[in-house]
């Protein structure tokens, strides 16, 4: 990104000013221009340099109270302390403001995703976007990569690779082959390949309780 703000402009301004251009001037008629856009440019990117933007985190924990963000910072300030006087009190009480602020932190954060879901019209949307606020979409597999060969095919649907498979560990013990001993042999999968085959569903949700979403809220890991 360049910004084209006043000082800027008015450096680019002075520069071009000060040129004097023999250069262009002494040079042949077909290499004017080249030689003149060639200074252009470079007074351009001095005065209009490109500056790298970092896009910063904007997410705001609706959870993390005035309370909760002073308690936040004289955490901090006690571990610089600690750092600096290797203190074995001064860790001890680290030690302890840090249990009591993460417990803290906790309880207002299940309590703020229970009211959310208190007051929402629709709790099962509800709680599915606060894990997926949660959870987000790291470590998401990317199924349009997955390949399965069964045989001479490739199967690309994730669709068609899921069924596959559970259908195969479904029935995978009543294909297997027991001989007189107990042991297993020639346990060779068989999967079909079909272009036109109908994928049926495996299975289905169904609604949550209450006591049910509290359990997710409790199982929800804390990102401060």
């Amino acid at each position: 990104m360049r910004k084209f703000l006043t000082e800027n402009i008015k450096l680019f301004s002075q520069l071009l000013f000060k040129e004097t251009w023999i250069e262009v001037y002494c040079t042949r008629v077909e290499e004017k221009y080249n030689i003149f856009l060639k200074l252009f440019a470079y007074y351009f990117e001095q005065a209009f340099p490109k500056t790298l933007i970092t896009k910063t985190n904007t997410k705001k924990n609706n959870w993390l109270t005035d309370e909760l963000k002073t308690k936040r910072v004289e955490i901090i300030e006690l571990t610089k302390e600690f750092r600096k006087t290797k203190s074995i009190n001064i860790k001890n009480l680290l030690k302890q403001e840090n249990d009591k602020y993460k417990k803290e932190l906790n309880q207002a954060k299940t309590e703020y995703f229970q009211g959310r879901i208190d007051n929402s019209s629709n709790v099962q949307k509800t709680v599915w976007r606060i894990i997926n606020s949660e959870v987000g979409e790291k470590g998401k597999p990317h199924l349009e990569d997955i390949v399965l060969n069964v045989g001479t095919h490739n199967i690309l649907d994730p669709k068609l690779i899921s069924n596959l498979f559970n259908d195969y560990f479904v029935n995978v013990v009543a294909d297997m082959n027991v001989n007189d001993t107990g042991h297993i042999v020639n346990v060779i999968p068989d999967i079909v390949h079909n272009d036109n085959l109908v994928i049926q569903p495996k299975f289905s949700l169904r609604p949550i309780e209450d006591r049910e979403v509290e359990k997710v809220i409790d199982l929800l890991k804390n990102k401060n």
